[in-house]
């Protein structure tokens, strides 16, 4: 991202509902000494997150954007590029839902995953 800033683009990554700083846990995790069976036991508190409130998130940070941009996501953010791009298609411009392989080229990368939208 920084690369990009220096050429001027503006970027942002951003955590989606249930992960990175919006992310909770179980209480079970952080106690000490830990117990295995009390985690594996717990319901996790992210388990209500949709695939549906990822796709709202993007799409909001989309249009406070004021849209026109290229939608880059990896694991599940890769599946949640697929949903926003159904979503919001007209406010972007192209999707990217994969980094590349080790030892694949960038224009290897770009010919086999993406889709330019306008």
């Amino acid at each position: 991202m920084p690369r990009l800033g220096a050429q001027g683009f503006r970027t942002r990554a951003i955590d989606l509902p249930g992960a990175g700083v919006h992310a909770k846990y179980p209480e079970s995790y952080r106690k000490r000494p830990f117990d295995a069976s009390a985690f594996a036991a717990e319901m996790s508190p992210n388990a209500g997150v949709t695939q549906a409130d990822r796709t709202r998130a993007v799409v909001a940070e989309i249009d406070a954007l004021g849209g026109g941009g290229v939608l880059v996501g990896h694991s599940l953010g890769g599946l949640t590029v697929t949903s926003v791009g159904e979503a919001a298609a007209e406010r972007l411009i192209a999707l990217r839902d994969r980094p590349r392989f080790p030892g694949e080229s960038a224009a290897d990368a770009v010919s086999w995953s993406g889709a330019w939208l306008r």
